[in-house]
C-alpha cells in the first residue's frame, strides 16, 4: 500500500510539473510523525529515503533504530530485521504491512542503502531539546522560527564544534497558532542569522499553508513566501529555477527507487523553498516549492 501511495505521488507530482511547466527537483520529504519504524522500512524499500520528524524525542528514537547496531551482519534477510525490531525496548509495533519477497542477497543491500536514509526534523523546536538534536546528523531543520531560538542553537553549535543546516520559518499567512517570522522582519532576520550565528547554515525558507479550505488564501500564503524566497535567492546571489537540473519524471516508466530519491540530484548549494503538505502540495508546487513534506497521502 505504502509503494502505492509513493507512486501515485511520484504521477501527481509529475503531472503538476507538467501543467505549470515546473523546472526546478523536487524533493520529497516523508513525514513519519505518526508511523511506526515497520511503516518506515516499508517506505525505504519502495525507495523513500528521507523522513521528516516533528518531536524531538521521536526523531532520537527512530534515528537510532535505522542507524544503530541492529544494522550488522546478523541481519540476512527482511524478516529477521523487522523480528530484531520488534526486541525494541521501546515496543514499537513493527508487524509487516507488506509482504515483499526479498532475498537474502537483495536484502544486504537495502540494508546497505540504509545508511543513505536522511532525517529532517520539521516541528517546534523548543531549547531544551537542542542538545538532543545536535546529537544527532540531522539533513535539515525546517523550523527556525525566532532570533532567540537561532541565538540559543548557535551557541549550542560552538560548543558542540558543529553547523547545522536550516531554514528560516515564515508565518506567511499570519496566524497566531502558528509559528514562524512576520512577513515583514523575514529579509532582515535572514542577515541578521547569517551575520551572528554562521554555525547556522541558512538554505532557505519553509511555511504552512493557510489553515483554510479557502484555496485563494491558501495559494496567497504560499506565493507570499515564494516572493520572499526570490529576494533571498538574489541575497545569496542564487537563482534556484536556474540552479536546479531538470529531471525527466514520465509517469508512464516510473522506477519509483530511482525518482524519489532525489538527494543524489539536488545541488547542494540549491537553496530550499520547503511548502506543501498532503492537504495542499499542489498549490504548493504552483508557487515554486521544491521540497514537499508530506504525510498522511503516504502513510494512509
Amino acid at each position: 500500500m505504502i509503494k502505492d501511495n509513493l507512486r501515485k505521488v511520484l504521477e501527481s507530482i509529475t503531472i503538476c510539473k507538467e501543467k505549470y511547466n515546473l523546472k526546478q527537483n523536487i524533493r520529497l520529504v516523508a513525514v513519519s510523525k505518526y508511523s511506526n519504524v515497520s511503516e518506515i522500512f516499508d517506505a525505504f524499500l519502495a525507495g523513500q529515503f528521507e523522513f521528516g520528524e516533528n518531536k524531538v524525542q521521536d526523531l532520537v528514537r527512530k534515528y537510532e533504530t535505522f542507524s544503530g547496531e541492529k544494522l550488522g551482519d546478523k541481519f540476512e534477510n527482511k524478516k529477521n530485521f523487522k523480528d530484531s525490531l520488534s526486541l525494541d525496548s521501546n515496543n514499537v509495533d513493527v508487524s509487516p504491512k507488506a509482504q515483499h519477497d526479498k532475498d537474502s542477497k537483495d536484502f544486504i543491500e537495502s540494508k546497505e542503502k540504509l545508511k543513505k536514509i536522511k532525517w529532517h526534523f520539521i516541528g517546534h523546536l523548543q531549547e531544551n531539546k537542542i542538545n538532543s538534536l545536535l546529537n544527532l546528523n540531522i539533513e535539515l531543520l525546517h523550523s527556525l522560527h525566532s532570533i532567540n531560538l537561532a541565538n540559543a542553537l548557535q551557541k549550542r553549535l560552538i560548543k558542540q564544534n558543529k553547523k547545522i543546516k536550516a531554514l528560516l520559518q515564515v508565518n506567511s499567512a499570519n496566524e497566531d497558532s502558528k509559528q514562524g517570522f512576520e512577513v515583514s522582519k523575514v529579509i532582515e532576520s535572514y542577515l541578521q542569522i547569517k551575520e551572528t550565528c554562521p554555525n547556522i547554515l541558512l538554505n532557505g525558507l519553509m511555511c504552512m499553508g493557510a489553515n483554510t479550505n479557502n484555496v485563494t488564501l491558501i495559494d496567497k500564503s504560499f506565493n507570499i513566501t515564494n516572493q520572499l524566497f526570490d529576494e533571498i535567492s538574489k541575497i545569496e546571489s542564487k537563482d534556484s529555477k536556474n540552479n536546479t537540473p531538470e529531471t525527466n519524471l514520465d509517469s508512464k516508466s516510473i522506477d519509483i527507487s530511482q525518482t524519489l530519491n532525489m538527494t543524489d540530484k539536488i545541488d547542494s548549494n540549491t537553496l530550499t523553498l520547503s511548502m506543501g503538505m498532503s492537504s495542499d502540495y499542489e498549490i504548493a508546487l504552483k508557487n515554486g516549492s521544491n521540497c514537499l513534506r508530506l504525510g498522511s497521502i503516504i502513510f494512509k
